[in-house]
């Protein structure tokens, strides 16, 4: 007995294929669909870790409140030369941090995908600056009380902006105005004094 009462014998192919050539899918049809590229949705979701772990870690920062708001007048206490140095410390923060930030919001896209994604890294660049100049200062208690004032102006509304900005609050709200006004107003102030 050589065929199986039942068809093919166990492995064959049931139903057994039709002669001729193979058949594949209709003529002027695509072998396969395209591949989308994952490209795009892997930078967005890793920028969006990389924001929610800045967020998570601004959140557990200790509070700036062992540092007062404006210190005193740092000519009593600090030699001319360290007043200098913490000046051109501060000044320097300052140049470089609205140099990334200015940089990060330059950038554009018609791609949705990327769009979302410079608004993310805009925002840690923003992040990353205000953190970058509160560090400063903490480092550099000689720098002028006027300059260490309006740099702390500026990071607040850098915070208060962001912070907005990541609850979908959109920067033409009225409620931002105060915070976009004492941005410019800090902003106008530091690039006075740091000439």
């Amino acid at each position: 007995m050589s065929a199986s009462p039942y068809g093919n014998s166990p492995g064959g192919q049931w139903p057994p294929p039709p002669p001729g050539p193979p058949q594949g899918p209709p003529p002027g049809w695509p072998a396969a669909p395209p591949k989308q590229s994952r490209g795009p949705v892997i930078i967005s979701l890793v920028v969006a870790l990389v924001a929610i772990a800045v967020a998570i870690g601004a959140w557990f920062r200790p509070a700036n409140e062992a540092h007062p708001a404006s210190p005193p007048d740092s000519k009593s206490q600090f030699s001319e030369e360290q007043i200098t140095e913490a000046k051109k410390a501060a000044c320097s923060a300052y140049d470089k941090t609205t140099k990334a930030v200015s940089k990060a919001a330059s950038l554009n896209s018609p791609d949705p995908t990327m769009t979302f994604v410079i608004a993310v890294n805009t925002r840690l660049a923003t992040q990353f600056s205000s953190r970058f100049i509160s560090d400063t200062l903490d480092s550099n208690p000689a720098t002028p009380s006027d300059i260490a004032q309006n740099l702390r102006e500026l990071t607040s509304a850098w915070d208060e902006i962001v912070l907005a900005q990541l609850s979908e609050i959109k920067g033409d709200d009225p409620t931002l105005k105060p915070a976009f006004d004492q941005l410019d107003s800090a902003d106008q102030a530091i690039a006075q004094a740091c000439k």
